[in-house]
């Protein structure tokens, strides 16, 4: 039982695992795509230097909607009520036995375009060369934050991957260890039972060589067929009785006296 106990237990941390993973995975996921659009938005920072006109407008625009949606993206990364990329404040903590020090914690991170997180300006006048340079510049930080972020949250998902495994394997031996000794118990049970059945069949024999009219006609040598030798009979009045002194002239029976003598000890070793 306790086999069994310990490993609902650690099925049960495994679930949580399993779970963590897919939370770091949605964070993961959210920072591949944001860096996909500050990628983009520094593109059309690197065409706003030479554009102008209409064209520069068209830019600006565009700009300025990709930080929306990085913003968007940003606050749609949930899993499970949980965002790990929207704001500080926020915690995953994912156990791995029941010891309480046995856990990974990962706190969240703010990756919108506000001055907590990456700080992205948006665009009011790209018309200025100066403007486009320090836009530029912040895409290239947040660049470098997202790929940081990235490879924290890629380090905690195959560490978590690791454990998941580990687990898995370690609630499989549990489990096997379980059934061996259910199996060890039945087959014990078994064997005192095969037991208990014999000794009783060996009492019931016993008891039956017990009996006054044990001794066939075979035993004593008398035959059954026609021409059979016959036994001398009986003094009058007289028969076996088990558990009493027999009084009998023996040398007048020695055929009884034999079989007797035979069937007597082969009861004692039965009960013995």
């Amino acid at each position: 039982k306790a086999l069994n106990d310990r490993a609902s237990t650690w099925s049960d941390k495994k679930d949580g695992i399993d779970q963590g993973i897919s939370s770091l995975s949605s964070a993961l996921e959210a920072v591949n795509s944001i860096d996909a659009l500050v990628r983009q938005a520094k593109g059309i920072a690197l065409a706003a230097k030479t554009a102008t006109g209409t064209e520069l407008s068209s830019l600006v625009t565009q700009y300025n909607g990709l930080l929306t949606q990085i913003d968007n993206l940003s606050a749609d990364a949930s899993y499970q009520g949980l965002n790990l990329v929207n704001g500080t404040g926020s915690t995953l903590s994912v156990s791995f036995s029941e010891k309480t020090s046995s856990l990974l914690s990962v706190v969240s991170v703010d990756l919108t375009t506000a001055s907590t997180g990456l700080s992205i300006s948006s665009a009011a006048n790209f018309s200025l060369g100066s403007v486009v340079d320090a836009s530029i510049t912040e895409l290239d930080a947040a660049v470098t934050t997202l790929r940081g972020n990235g490879q924290t949250l890629g380090s905690n998902v195959a560490l978590l991957q690791t454990r998941l495994d580990f687990t898995k394997s370690y609630v499989n031996v549990l489990q096997g260890g379980s059934d061996k000794l259910t199996l060890a118990d039945i087959t014990e049970e078994g064997a005192n039972l095969v037991a208990l059945q014999t000794r009783q069949q060996l009492g019931i024999n016993a008891g039956a060589l017990r009996r006054p009219h044990f001794f066939p006609s075979h035993w004593l040598g008398l035959g059954t067929g026609h021409g059979a030798a016959r036994a001398p009979a009986m003094p009058s009045g007289r028969q076996i009785v088990p558990g009493r002194r027999q009084n009998l002239p023996w040398h007048r029976y020695p055929q009884l006296r034999a079989t007797t003598e035979m069937s007597i000890t082969h009861c004692n070793y039965i009960i013995s």
